[in-house]
């Protein structure tokens, strides 16, 4: 599996506007939405917004024994960069969703509205390498999840958090970066390809079969009210600067 650096430095670079060519842009209340069919059961979400003020870094770093890059905004451009890029080089076929707000708790994704029924939804917006399945998680896909080798972890929000209204299972499997959110986020490339190649196996035995899920009824998550009380909050404890593309209407 050869990783792009060209493509991988460009997907994390680029401003959010220059995926508007990527597939079918809608712009909803809380910021556009863009989904790009592949004619696929699968659907892979990706978030373009970013938790630092957009930064031109990104350094490539190889040793004898490792290979990675420092940048910012991996958290989730190395998703966007695996949805878009790594997945359909190696033969995976999956639809795409690319949304912003996630780093706010306003993710555009809770806008989507199928246009088919899919089998489940995924995204690879998690350090490190096991996954998370947050409200999704039963026994049956726990299991699933540990007969592939993937270590079920705790996680508190991602986009698909904000998707039960489509029905199927989400599972949000870890890519590999480390220090998220700090201007020296790295990832281990090695644990990229290496998580992507267990998915890949995943993918393959599982992308037809529907993973049907019934939504729990609740009332907001107290992770969600505190998230949105700290970016409502007049002085915040860090920058006002507002998020990458995520600028006020």
């Amino acid at each position: 599996m050869k990783i792009d650096y060209r493509l991988l430095k460009k997907r994390c670079l680029d401003p959010i506007e220059a995926f508007h060519e990527e597939g079918d842009l809608e712009l909803t209340e809380n910021g556009p939405l863009i989904f790009v069919d592949r004619g696929a059961q699968v659907l892979g979400v990706a978030h373009l917004d970013t938790a630092l003020p957009y930064a031109d870094q990104f350094g490539i770093v190889r040793g004898d024994s490792f290979r990675g890059v420092v940048c910012p905004h991996l958290d989730d451009r190395l998703g966007a960069y695996i949805l878009l890029d790594l997945l359909p080089s190696i033969g995976v076929k999956t639809d795409v969703l690319l949304t912003v707000g996630e780093e706010i708790g306003l993710s555009t994704g809770t806008h989507f509205v199928p246009r088919k029924e899919y089998h489940w939804i995924f995204s690879f917006d998690r350090s490190g390498t096991d996954v998370v399945l947050y409200r999704y998680a039963d026994p049956a896909l726990v299991s699933l999840m540990k007969e592939y080798r993937f270590k079920v972890g705790y996680g508190t929000f991602s986009d698909i958090c904000f998707m039960e209204h489509l029905g199927v299972k989400g599972i949000n499997f870890g890519c590999g970066y480390v220090m998220q959110h700090t201007e020296w986020c790295a990832v281990d490339l090695d644990d990229t390809v290496a998580a992507v190649s267990r998915f890949k196996q995943f993918w393959k035995n599982n992308h037809t079969t529907r993973m049907a899920h019934n939504a729990k009824p609740s009332t907001e998550p107290e992770w969600y009210s505190n998230r949105l009380r700290i970016f409502q909050d007049p002085q915040p404890v860090f920058s006002q600067e507002p998020l990458h593309g995520c600028g006020k209407e």
